[in-house]
């Protein structure tokens, strides 16, 4: 099962541009890790220009627990990092 969520905040202008708050979070629990809650959470900013579907994100991640796509699945993992996402 899989769980997830974005919320985004009020934009604001700044130098002809906007920047505006984003939060997500996914959650997910697997057979395989006996039904175990894993997640990650991530937030920060999102600038764009206006009306442009292009945006760059930079943002601060947690994450816990199994990793699913790795070969070690089962295993209980923690990271913490940054994070640059570019949207075109």
């Amino acid at each position: 099962m899989n769980y997830g969520v974005e919320l985004r905040g009020p934009a604001w202008g700044w130098r002809n541009s906007t920047l505006r708050p984003v939060f997500g979070g996914f959650f997910s629990q697997l057979r395989a890790t006996g039904w175990s809650l894993s997640g990650s959470l991530e937030g920060g900013l999102e600038w764009s220009a206006p009306g442009s579907a292009q945006r760059v994100r930079a943002l601060v991640v947690a994450q816990r627990g199994a990793l699913p796509f790795s070969q070690f699945f089962t295993d209980r993992t923690q990271s913490f990092g940054l994070q640059m996402q570019f949207e075109f």
